[in-house]
């Protein structure tokens, strides 16, 4: 009996850190651009490639133009923005030498990362999200700027069931544009107005449904169409649910003072 509880031990402590072994780890150096931490990476041994390195993110992403660059994907072919998106299969997806492979990647769009990226000027390729991260232990070190990726034998769910589980028809989620980035607002700024949730608005594109409506970067959205908005998926839903020439009337809290404003939505290109 001891003898099988040792052997089966000793089966165990070499069968984990095996996947382990398959993942070399790195530190690697990383640029800090408006609060978000940028890395150098690769794809299928393609290097130079700049990433949101991001632990907030459900998934490792690629933007369209960078798959279909290269060549993961077809010409024409994408992924939603808030339904399930396109997966593809990366050979190898890293930082430096903490490569990970055979990763599914999804390729889409990224509203809230694309649009303030852009009023910046600043250009990425995608972003290393859970599926990669969580495969490494990490160190950040915002002081020598680097990151340190230890690899570890935890392998996460494949994203593509994930989403098959909460997945939106693409088309809901393609039918309309309004033109706003936002998040679920936190909670040290709904203390300090007085809220309990809403989505703030992180940035507004120029010539946009918002602007046209007036909405403004710092706005708290709390209700649209008489709806509770508490959270980014709040607003999401009303949106999958809005049809092209659908009037908005969006309550917002801007300055601490009610604002109401009104958005007429578009239909999305």
């Amino acid at each position: 009996m001891g003898r099988a509880v040792l052997a089966l031990a000793m089966l165990l402590a070499a069968a984990a850190p095996a996947l382990a072994q398959e993942r070399p780890g790195d530190t690697v150096a990383f640029e800090l651009k408006s609060s978000v931490i940028f890395v150098k990476g690769s794809i299928n041994g393609v290097d130079g490639l700049n990433f949101l390195f991001d632990t907030g993110a459900s998934v490792t992403v690629l933007r369209p133009a960078t798959a279909e660059k290269l060549g993961l994907t077809k010409k024409g072919e994408r992924g939603g923005l808030l339904g399930a998106p396109l997966f593809k299969d990366a050979d190898s997806i890293g930082a430096g030498k903490a490569l990970v492979k055979k990763l599914p990647v999804a390729v889409m769009g990224v509203p809230q990362a694309d649009l303030p990226l852009a009023m910046q000027g600043i250009s990425y390729d995608g972003i290393l999200g859970y599926n990669y991260i969580s495969q490494f232990v990490t160190t950040i070190d915002y002081k020598a700027k680097t990151i340190k990726l230890a690899p570890c034998d935890y392998v996460p769910e494949d994203p593509r069931e994930a989403f098959k589980r909460q997945a939106r028809p693409a088309a809901e989620a393609a039918a309309v544009h309004v033109g706003f980035s936002y998040a679920t607002i936190g909670d040290d700024i709904a203390n300090e107005i007085g809220v309990e949730g809403g989505v703030v608005v992180k940035a507004v594109a120029p010539g946009s449904p918002a602007e046209k409506g007036g909405l403004r970067k710092g706005d708290v959205i709390q209700e649209i169409n008489g709806r509770r908005i508490d959270r980014a998926e709040d607003w999401q839903k009303v949106l999958a649910k809005s049809k092209p020439g659908d009037v908005l009337k969006v309550s917002i809290i801007r300055d601490r003072k009610d604002v109401a404003i009104e958005i007429a939505a578009e239909e999305r290109k």
